[in-house]
């Protein structure tokens, strides 16, 4: 007897899978399905800037003056030189940092969910994120109406009614959702893809019913609340002009003047946002196109590549910020490539459907305002909208036998093999990647606590800051303290003295003593030049030898510079002594801080670069 494989078998399951995609109760399993691979996050906790949210939203009046009210919620820098100053003091923030550095964004809406968590829940993280799963299931039941919508008027179908439930399912299990709902601190891009997604249902609903005029102002007031929960809702923007293009059927006057709520909300906000000081000024890694249009051209070219390609089915490019020159360049060298295969099957299903055009040109344009930032997969909950809805073309285009796949050759397997990847992987490798990456800001918790595992935990009457020589991450130094002592409390987050973080121990450090008060570091390169370290300042933004900073207890002068300005020789003087009892001095062992005595007078002190172990 042999045993195989029957086909019969196979066209059965296909046939099932096609019966339960096509019925209604297609979208309540996608959401089912969502809240299923979203429950792993309930025990996630607090990370990283859920601690600064703490800080904000509990009266401790230990931070007064930097706390901002809640609906300022996700503004860390203001621009204001004496309120950065402090930071920079206490040491939330490295001693580079711009004087004048603004990483501030009107978000109004999302802040009033975690202002909801803190009234009602403030002891019970768990809840909190419970909060956030409510959302994502939010976001894709409207993310499912949509795709209903724009795929069940196709014109000549290329496979049967099951393929927007296909697509619900896979926005459901998409890889790239999981830092937003895993983390509390990024619920604002669930809270601003529901709103705008919600806002282009209304938008679709205006350009078929009667009743148009009470569905623009609907679509309009849904805009103007995604808008109020993050800047990322600029991205449903590419899905408006998109649709005017391939979906709306209405003369072209009509279709523009739809339009004009939405411009009208769109001018209010922009001129809130500009008079309140909300925005990103003198930040190596948020940048304003307005404001920067050439760099944010280089961030275009660099970015819509790797984003477009982690939708498509090619890794997330959430480490690209931290690769080394040569790194970077393979990614985009690599993301080039898989879109190269992907287009065999792109441009195939391109030329016979008109939603596969509203598909991918607005999930192109909703991605360019994603590229002004750190690329990563979390950017994508708007953007990668129309690129799964393309990958579900594509994939029941294979199980149905659409006639735009090729015949026979390199372009026929070029397609079936992109399309079983793409739309496999997503059903059968996306919700694993998915659950993981609701943990990454768990993993980067536990690197946290590992490295600060001896560090103090409460304040000292003679201990006045913690001096560490070098750091995994300069950025992520405060969490050393803010992310332990505030654990099992409800009050917020305590540090037991003020920080100072010289250097980031992934390039090598060099200290010299050169008198009781005076240690001269020098790091080759530069201070800052890659990675988080220029989230608090562009290295086109120079610090000039002479340059000095006066902390409360400390004195730093900078002594050399690269040609472009950025510091290789600081003089770090202790006005107590570096010896002083008031000094706590660390060093990173590759492993974890451990307690150490700063170099001696006339002493030389070397410390290799190292890379951080994330496990």
């Amino acid at each position: 007897m042999s045993v195989g494989f029957d086909p019969v078998s196979r066209v059965s399951v296909l046939e099932r899978l096609r019966s339960w995609l096509a019925s209604p109760r297609a979208l309540r399993d996608a959401v089912l399905a969502a809240i299923l691979v979203a429950l792993p996050s309930l025990g996630n906790g607090f990370a990283a800037d859920d601690y600064w949210h703490k800080i904000t939203l509990t009266r401790d009046e230990a931070w007064d003056g930097l706390r901002e009210p809640w609906w300022k919620l996700f503004t860390f820098f203001d621009g204001d030189v004496a309120r950065n100053h402090r930071i920079i003091d206490i040491g939330i923030s490295p001693w580079w940092t711009t004087p004048d550095l603004a990483v501030s964004f009107l978000r109004p809406v999302s802040a009033a969910t975690h202002a909801l968590d803190y009234a009602l829940w403030p002891a019970h993280p768990w809840l909190m994120h419970l909060h956030s799963v409510a959302w994502y299931a939010a976001i894709v039941w409207v993310a499912g109406a949509m795709y209903r919508r724009v795929l069940e008027r196709r014109a000549a179908p290329l496979s049967g009614g099951w393929v927007a439930g296909l697509a619900a399912l896979l926005y459901a299990l998409d890889h790239t959702h999981g830092i937003p709902v895993g983390w509390l601190a990024n619920r604002n891009a669930l809270v601003t893809g529901f709103f705008a997604l919600a806002s282009l249902v209304a938008h679709d609903t205006s350009a078929r019913e009667e009743k148009r005029g009470a569905w623009t102002i609907g679509s309009a007031v849904l805009f103007a609340l995604a808008l109020g929960a993050g800047e990322a809702s600029l991205a449903v923007v590419g899905y408006f002009v998109a649709h005017a293009l391939y979906i709306d059927a209405r003369p072209w006057r009509a279709r523009l003047a739809s339009f004009a709520p939405h411009v009208l909300v769109t001018g209010v906000w922009a001129v809130a946002y500009r008079a309140g000081g909300f925005g990103a000024r003198g930040s190596g890694l948020y940048l304003e196109p307005i404001r920067e249009p050439l760099q944010s051209i280089t961030g275009f070219a660099k970015h819509l590549p790797l984003l477009l390609a982690t939708e498509l089915g090619a890794p997330t490019p959430d480490l690209y910020v931290f690769l080394p020159l040569a790194g970077k360049i393979a990614f985009v060298v690599f993301a080039l490539l898989f879109l190269a295969w992907s287009a065999v099957a792109v441009r195939r299903v391109w030329r016979v459907d008109p939603v596969a055009r509203f598909f991918l040109v607005g999930s192109v344009l909703a991605t360019l305002p994603g590229c002004s930032t750190v690329p990563s997969g979390r950017l994508l909950m708007v953007p990668g909208f129309g690129l799964i809805g393309l990958v579900a073309l594509i994939g029941a285009g294979l199980a149905d036998g659409a006639p735009w796949i090729p015949g026979a050759g390199w372009s026929r397997r070029f397609a079936r093999s992109f399309a079983l990847w793409s739309c496999g992987g997503h059903l059968l490798l996306s919700p694993f990647a998915l659950v993981f990456g609701t943990q990454q800001l768990v993993v980067l918790n536990r690197t946290i606590a590992r490295v600060g595992a001896d560090l103090p935990r409460t304040p000292s009457p003679t201990l006045k800051r913690v001096v560490i020589m070098n750091v995994p991450d300069t950025v992520f130094a405060p969490y050393l303290f803010l992310g332990q002592s505030a654990d099992g409390g409800d009050g917020p987050p305590r540090m037991p003295a003020r920080l100072l973080t010289i250097a980031a121990g992934v390039r090598r450090v060099d200290l010299r003593r050169t008198d009781e008060h005076t240690v001269v570091v020098r790091v080759d390169g530069g201070f800052y030049k890659s990675g988080t370290e220029l989230i608090t300042r562009d290295e086109t933004i120079p610090m000039p030898v002479g340059t000095k900073l006066l902390l409360t207890d400390v004195t730093i002068d900078v002594l050399e510079t690269t040609p472009a300005g950025v510091p290789t020789e600081v003089s770090f003087r202790f006005d107590e002594g570096a010896d002083s009892v008031g000094y706590l001095w660390e060093r990173w062992d590759g492993d974890k801080l451990v307690a150490v005595h700063p170099p001696a007078v006339g002493e030389h002190v070397t410390i290799p670069g190292r890379r951080p172990h994330l496990f």
